[in-house]
């Protein structure tokens, strides 16, 4: 049996000894979390994350052009090009909310999900709604009520939403997803892999351990919630403290899933239905 401490950061394992403690080499590894302190006494500065620079700008420039196509929606609303162009950029926040927080509520058991929604989608209507109202009562002379209109918001933020989710597929397609580098600061060297590189993700609490595919391990100290995000949809967390490339999966169950490395990691109920949805997909 071999353990995650064992691996050396930043170097490859002799897995000739693995080989022989275990057996035979189709045996899988266990994967246990480290306790308090990770890696020992590594003291790194905060890092950044880079994803693919064109990619990057894409993105970017799709909430730079949002704003200014609903300032044209509200220039034909008879509002002056500078006061529709500030509606749009108030509508920035409820979008924000919604690109951010739906895909995680998605994430989360299917008995609590529409609950979620309900929730996110009033307070978003909210904040948009006193947003408006703001503005209406503070710098603009005429009042329209559309702009209150729960129902005209929703659209709007709807439009705003789904744009966003078709330039993200697109981009994804364009730029597939396991050739996109990840650039991160390790022991105080900047380290690049590809997303296709990374086999997973470990919580160390203060710190964070990137498993290559390759057998290297690097410790970083962004939070394993940040690498979620900034990894997307081609990993799975199953555990508060593992992330996983799905790609790199040789079996799921319901209580752990392997690695084609035969490194076996544990599944946490909180992240059990999760899991047994992409089970489903992916396996049935």
């Amino acid at each position: 049996m071999t353990f995650a401490s064992e691996a050396k950061v930043g170097s490859i394992p002799d897995y000739s000894k693995v080989k022989s403690r275990l057996g035979s080499a189709e045996s899988p590894k266990k994967a246990f979390c480290y306790g308090k302190g990770g890696f020992g006494s590594l003291r790194l500065p905060r890092e950044t994350l880079s994803l693919s620079p064109v990619k990057t700008f894409l993105s970017l420039a799709y909430w730079i052009v949002a704003p200014l196509f609903l300032a044209l929606v509200f220039l034909s609303l008879g509002y002056s090009f500078g006061e529709a162009l500030l509606l749009a950029v108030l509508f920035l926040p409820g979008a924000l909310a919604f690109k951010f927080c739906v895909p995680r509520i998605f994430c989360e058991p299917r008995n609590s999900r529409a609950g979620n929604l309900v929730w996110l989608a009033l307070a978003v209507l909210t904040l948009e709604a006193f947003l408006m109202l703001s503005a209406h009562l503070w710098m603009f002379e005429k009042f329209r009520g559309i702009m209150l209109n729960p129902a005209f918001i929703a659209l709007i933020l709807g439009g705003v939403y789904v744009g966003d989710r078709f330039t993200s597929k697109w981009l994804n397609s364009r730029y597939p997803t396991e050739w996109q580098p990840v650039t991160f600061l390790s022991q105080r060297n900047r380290i690049t892999l590809r997303r296709g590189e990374i086999e997973y993700v470990e919580s160390l609490d203060a710190e964070v351990a990137v498993h290559a595919t390759d057998g290297r391990v690097f410790s970083n100290r962004t939070p394993i919630s940040h690498w979620e995000a900034l990894l997307g949809e081609g990993f799975i967390r199953i555990h508060r403290s593992f992330l996983v490339n799905r790609s790199c999966l040789f079996s799921v169950s319901s209580r752990s899933v392997i690695l084609r490395s035969r490194v076996e990691i544990p599944v946490s109920r909180k992240y059990k239905d999760s899991v047994a949805r992409f089970r489903d997909m992916e396996y049935s």
